[in-house]
């Protein structure tokens, strides 16, 4: 027996097929940065994960919940200049890093030089030596780095995490904006990430390192802050130093990045969802915390 439909009905299925057809056609372009990875239900933290997402990181790691937490939205309107905050002093950050270990931990891709060299950044009066470098990024052009300009967004940001004696901590942290063509300073970490596909794999730097094309052009001039951690246990106490200026980086090293895997790599099923991407800790609030910017005297 035919079935007759109504014109209306007719253009209510040809727009749900459209509509269908769009979203899946969406999915693919952006990785299906959306769809929960499974696997990460299982972490005891994770960015995208229903029962350990950031909103629940104060369950398990208290500081999370704490009011000096890390990222902000750095509001113009609201900074003030500091005349006593002069320009970061960036010692040996021009010597190209020699050796260097570059892990996938299921977070971030962390950056570790192992060359020997002692550099540092000096912060009221204070030496704080850097530790490592690390990364976040999203699915798309506005959205990966954690700080926000204005509420603006962008596709990564680079921190540089050091440390004094006393085990204080110091971040430098720097926005890249997306970019056509890639940033040279960046290929040497570019060309060894399909060495660390999957959670838990690590490589060696093959080429140098020259941290100084990573920053903006020196002296800089930066927001300063006091905050935490942007991982759990979020700890506070962490001085912040947040590049006003934005760098580059390339689209298809942000592909790169993107091809990543939050998981370890048994069987393609398994991993499903599971791309390393849209790893940035949602805006804390600013409660009560003033937000100062530096001179920059060249």
């Amino acid at each position: 027996m035919l079935v007759s439909i109504k014109a209306s009905d007719q253009i209510e299925i040809m727009n749900f097929y459209i509509l269908a057809v769009w979203m899946t056609l969406l999915l693919t372009l952006t990785g299906g940065s959306n769809i929960r990875c499974k696997r990460n239900d299982n972490e005891a933290w994770s960015y995208r994960g229903k029962r350990n997402g950031p909103s629940t990181w104060g369950n398990t790691y208290p500081d999370c919940y704490h009011r000096m937490q890390s990222p902000i939205n750095i509001k113009y309107a609201d900074v003030k200049k500091d005349s006593n905050l002069k320009h970061l002093q960036f010692k040996n950050y021009h010597e190209c890093v020699r050796s260097a270990e570059v892990t996938n931990n299921g977070h971030t891709a962390k950056i570790t030089p192992d060359d020997g060299v002692s550099r540092t950044i000096c912060v009221n009066g204070d030496t704080y030596s850097l530790d490592h470098l690390h990364l976040h990024w999203g699915s798309g052009p506005d959205a990966g780095a954690e700080h926000l300009f204005d509420n603006k967004g962008y596709a990564m940001e680079a921190h540089f995490v050091h440390i004094n004696k006393r085990g204080a901590i110091a971040v430098v942290g720097v926005l890249y904006q997306e970019a056509p063509s890639n940033n040279t300073g960046f290929q040497p970490i570019s060309e060894v990430l399909c060495d660390i596909k999957f959670k838990g794999n690590t490589a060696r730097l093959r080429s140098r390192l020259d941290l100084s094309k990573l920053l903006p052009r020196l002296p800089m001039q930066f927001f300063r802050y006091n905050g935490s951690l942007t991982t759990p246990g979020c700890t506070e106490g962490v001085i912040w130093s947040v590049a006003q200026n934005v760098n580059r980086i390339g689209s298809h090293q942000l592909k790169e990045l993107r091809s990543l895997f939050s998981v370890t790599g048994n069987g393609n099923r398994a991993r499903r969802n599971c791309h390393l991407q849209d790893n940035y800790r949602p805006k804390q609030l600013l409660s009560g915390r003033k937000v100062t910017l530096s001179t920059c005297i060249r």
